[in-house]
């Protein structure tokens, strides 16, 4: 006669009758968790104290360097005058290694301790000069190695009058700020870049020779919990850590700990709740042994199905291999699971199958407006080649002219198509390099030289749909051709372009530094066809076009993004 199977309702009810060790356990993880919990908190106060105490120091020693550096900065005056402020400087803030005075173009006026073999030498490619060049604040390099010292170095700069104040700083002065935080024995301070590059550390050799965390002990480090620090290696040993970002520059104060240091806390309060434990436990083992083998080999014989399943494996069968179950409850699960497999199947077949024939239909699809794009573009650029030609073909420069701002113009909607078929998405392009071609168009078109003018661009890089890239693209084109022609009518000076978007608007902007525009202008009233235009195209983006100077002259076209 075949043995009903046994109902898993009935023996957890008897089990848990049965099971005195219950609410010992229940006390005893009680008392566990509250004691882990007060581990965790001092571990958690600790940490925080560590990474206060370690973020003030270095916190100070660059405030109190940008101070000096600004306070010199304001004292600066010619020739004697500014080595004097510099000397009291370098006197005053003994970590920077070395000062420079640099010239608007990058060129070094003043130097200490440098000889003045090193005045005039260009440093306007260090990436610093770059960074300070576009920003009116103070700012911080990433770590380098110095030429002059030979040490890895940070530096600070700052735009002073007619030029820029550079402070080199040694990462042994930031080292020295971790040694003055006073961490406890089995506890040690770091500072790292962005990349894990050791910044600082009380073992300067670290920092000396440029030690790296690795991106995974860093990325594990810098999710680790308040209180609950990741294990890593750092240094070739194992250590317990913690990483918090810290200030603009994105670097990280992290905390050390090693295992034994950070371990020993927590076996006290083990080795107290063992004892205490290992009574209920042998005694809940006990009562629960009987009928654990038959309730884990059903709940098994689920898992084993679902992994098969999981893994792709042939149909789950009920009643076949893993299908057999003592227990009458998991038995019916596996034979709704059986017939829950049977289904899915059915339907993940039916499905990859449609995703085939769409994914089929919009690869040719996708295909066929790229080759759209080329071809549009294609004819476009026949339309700029027979504008050229005729251009060349007339001898009035006043109509040359009027056929090479045509040109630019079929040249600025060719540009977008052939962005379209050449970038990964095929609705939008990047607005940066679009911007960066057209200028080079427009350049050309006054003999690849500008008329000597000096461009610059500063533009983000977002994604532009169509239907907005081409008008700005016009509007851009009209701007930069006006500023060429009459902004600096002896040739020279310069140009700038920008675009932002903040708040759900896009920003485009032509400023110059020339003669500015005529009193009581009004470009809805202009006559000049390309003024016209621009017009016409900020209506059509729903923009507004608003202009400012003297001095020189800004056109700024705002309009909404939606």
């Amino acid at each position: 006669m075949r043995r009903r199977p046994a109902s898993l309702s009935a023996f957890f009810l008897l089990a848990v009758s049965l099971a005195a060790a219950v609410p010992a356990l229940l006390i005893g993880a009680a008392g566990f968790a509250a004691i882990v919990g007060l581990s965790s908190s001092g571990s958690e106060a600790l940490e925080e104290v560590f990474i206060g105490s370690i973020s003030g120091e270095i916190s100070a020693l660059m405030d109190k360097a940008q101070s000096g550096l600004l306070l010199a900065g304001s004292s600066l005056g010619p020739g004697a005058e500014g080595e004097r402020a510099i000397e009291r400087l370098r006197e005053l803030f003994p970590a920077f290694d070395m000062v420079l005075l640099l010239s608007e173009r990058g060129r070094i006026e003043l130097a200490s301790p440098l000889g003045p073999e090193y005045l005039g030498m260009d440093m306007s490619r260090q990436g610093y000069f770059s960074r300070a060049s576009g920003s009116e604040l103070p700012v911080w390099s990433q770590n380098f190695i110095s030429i002059y010292s030979g040490n890895p170095t940070i530096t600070l700069t700052a735009r002073v009058p007619d030029g820029y104040l550079v402070g080199y700083i040694s990462l042994r002065s930031l080292s020295a700020a971790i040694e003055r935080a006073g961490l406890p024995e089995g506890a040690e301070g770091l500072v790292v870049d962005s990349e894990g590059v050791v910044v600082a550390h009380r073992d300067y050799r670290l920092a000396e020779e440029s030690y790296v965390v690795s991106r995974e002990d860093l990325e594990r480090g810098a999710s680790a919990r308040p209180g609950s620090p990741r294990r890593i290696r750092f240094a070739g040993e194992a250590a317990y850590a913690r990483f918090v970002p810290f200030g603009s520059m994105g670097w990280y104060v992290g905390i050390l700990r090693s295992p034994s240091a950070f371990l020993s806390e927590r076996r006290a309060f083990l080795a107290v709740l063992a004892a205490s434990l290992a009574g209920a436990l042998a005694f809940g083992g006990a009562m629960a042994a009987s009928g654990s083998s038959r309730l884990v080999g059903g709940l098994s014989s689920l898992a084993l199905a679902a992994r098969r399943v999981a893994e792709g494996e042939e149909a789950f069968v009920p009643g076949a291999g893993p299908g057999r179950s003592p227990f009458l409850e998991v038995g019916e699960a596996l034979a709704a699971f059986g017939a829950m497999d049977l289904r899915v199947r059915e339907r993940e077949n039916a499905m990859r199958g449609a995703e085939r024939e769409l994914s089929a239909s919009l690869e040719e699809k996708e295909l066929l407006l790229r080759e759209i794009h080329h071809r549009v573009k294609n004819n476009l650029q026949v339309i700029s080649s027979i504008l050229r030609l005729q251009a060349q073909a007339v001898e009035d420069q006043t109509v040359q002219d009027l056929f090479n701002e045509c040109q630019n113009r079929v040249q600025a909607m060719a540009l977008v198509h052939e962005q379209l078929y050449r970038s990964v998405s095929i609705s939008a392009i990047r607005f940066g390099g679009y911007v960066e071609s057209l200028a080079a168009v427009v350049w050309e078109t006054f003999d690849g030289t500008g008329k000597g003018a000096r461009l610059e661009l500063d533009v983000a890089d977002a994604e532009m749909s169509t239907d907005r890239a081409v008008p700005c693209g016009l509007v851009l084109v009209e701007l930069l051709t006006n500023a060429l022609k009459y902004a600096h009518p002896e040739g020279g000076g310069r140009i700038s372009v920008a675009y932002r978007e903040e708040g759900g608007y896009g920003s485009l902007s032509v400023s110059d530094d020339g003669v500015g525009l005529p009193e009581h202008f009004d470009p809805e009233s202009a006559r000049s066809l390309g003024l016209s235009l621009v017009t016409s195209l900020a209506s059509q983006l729903r923009g507004r076009l608003e202009l400012s100077g003297p001095p020189g002259a800004a056109f700024e076209l705002r309009f909404p993004l939606a």
